[in-house]
C-alpha cells in the first residue's frame, strides 16, 4: 500500500502482488472514513493488507509534542495532550501505543485508513523499520506489544535496545 514507486519496485524484485490505496491516511470525518472504507478499492487494499503474508511497515515515534510529520495535518493540540497523558510511545499503521505496546484507542483512529493494530497479529510476518535514538522507546513498545515479528534496524540502536 506505499504510495510511491518504491512499493511497487519493492513488490516486483519479491515477486507478490501490490495494490495501491487511494485514500489519505487519516481523514477529517468518522463518516467519510466509513464511507470511505465501503469504496472498492478501499475495500480490497484493507482487505488484501489484512491478510497479507508480509507487512513491512515504519514505527514513528511520539515525543509528548509530535508524532511526527506524518501526522502535522490531523492531531489537533487536544490529541497531542491525550496521547501524551495516556502514555504513548509510537504508532504503527498509524495507531498509537503505550510503552507496554498496549493500543490507544482514540478517535483518531476512527478515522485512519490502516490496518487496525489488532490485525497484525494475524499476518505471518510483520518486518517494522526504524532507527535512531529518538525511535528506541517506540521500537520498544512495538516490540512488547507484539506488533513485529522482524525488526530492521542500524547498529546503534539495535545496540541500544539490546542493552536495556
Amino acid at each position: 500500500m506505499c504510495p510511491s514507486a518504491r512499493g511497487s519496485r519493492l513488490a516486483e524484485a519479491l515477486d507478490c502482488d501490490y495494490r495501491l490505496m487511494p485514500a489519505t491516511l487519516v481523514v477529517t470525518d468518522q463518516r467519510l472514513a466509513v464511507a470511505l472504507r465501503h469504496e472498492s478499492p478501499v475495500a480490497t487494499a484493507l482487505a488484501l493488507a489484512g491478510h497479507a503474508d508480509v507487512a513491512l511497515t515504519g514505527i514513528g515515534a511520539f515525543d509528548g509534542t509530535t508524532s511526527g510529520s506524518i501526522f502535522d495535518s490531523w492531531q489537533t493540540p487536544a490529541m497531542i495532550r491525550e496521547l501524551a497523558s495516556r502514555g504513548a510511545v509510537g504508532h504503527v499503521c498509524g495507531h498509537h501505543f503505550t510503552g507496554s505496546g498496549d493500543h490507544i484507542e482514540t478517535e483518531m483512529c476512527r478515522r485512519t485508513m490502516a490496518v487496525p493494530l489488532n490485525q497484525l497479529s494475524g499476518i505471518s510476518t510483520v518486518v517494522g523499520v526504524a532507527y535512531g535514538p529518538e525511535k528506541v522507546e517506540a521500537i520498544r513498545g512495538a516490540l512488547r506489544g507484539h506488533h513485529l515479528d522482524v525488526l530492521v534496524t542500524d547498529g546503534q540502536t539495535a545496540a541500544t535496545l539490546l542493552s536495556g
